[in-house]
């Protein structure tokens, strides 16, 4: 699938209130045209919950348990993805936030290149699970990264140290 076919897609599918915009989309599609096709994407995700989940029929049941729903019915999508979990879990203290900003859960995954992360996207078993992230998520931040290094044991680093290096030349 093609960069403007998986785009044309993912407008048509997405549209909930905590999707992104055509222009988000469009940015993104700019972002990827000079990404290397070898380098993974790294996703970071914050998640605020709501305190009670807000699907369209009356259910008792909190946010977070609603998107634990979510990442129930997603999982199987970015597993086919190749998707690695490099860390999910809830926030235990918001240290260094804007008055008020507030996170419940954190992700980061690694995707083994940045189409693989849209492909899922528009994958109709996703857009399925939607219905659950959108009940139990009321706010979520979305950065796609670029790794420069990628951590694991210290005997099995799967990093680069020459991309840090490039990164800081020119810095004094």
């Amino acid at each position: 699938m093609t960069a403007n076919t998986l785009f044309d897609r993912l407008c048509e599918s997405l549209g909930g209130p905590l999707d992104p915009d055509r222009s988000s989309l469009e940015a993104v599609l700019v972002a990827l045209e000079d990404w290397p096709l070898d380098r993974p994407a790294v996703i970071v995700n914050l998640f605020r919950f709501h305190n009670r989940a807000k699907y369209d029929e009356p259910i008792e049941q909190n946010g977070e348990t609603a998107f634990k729903r979510y990442l129930t019915a997603s999982g199987p999508v970015f597993r086919r993805a190749g998707v690695f979990v490099l860390l999910a879990g809830p926030v235990a203290s918001n240290f260094i936030v804007d008055d008020g900003e507030r996170w419940d859960f954190v992700t980061i995954a690694g995707y083994p290149d940045p189409m693989r992360f849209l492909t899922a996207l528009a994958d109709p078993d996703y857009q399925a699970a939607l219905i659950h992230r959108e009940a139990g998520v009321a706010a979520t931040k979305v950065l796609i990264t670029q790794p420069l290094l990628l951590g694991g044991p210290p005997d099995e680093l799967a990093g680069d140290a020459r991309l840090i290096q490039a990164y800081l030349e020119g810095v004094d």
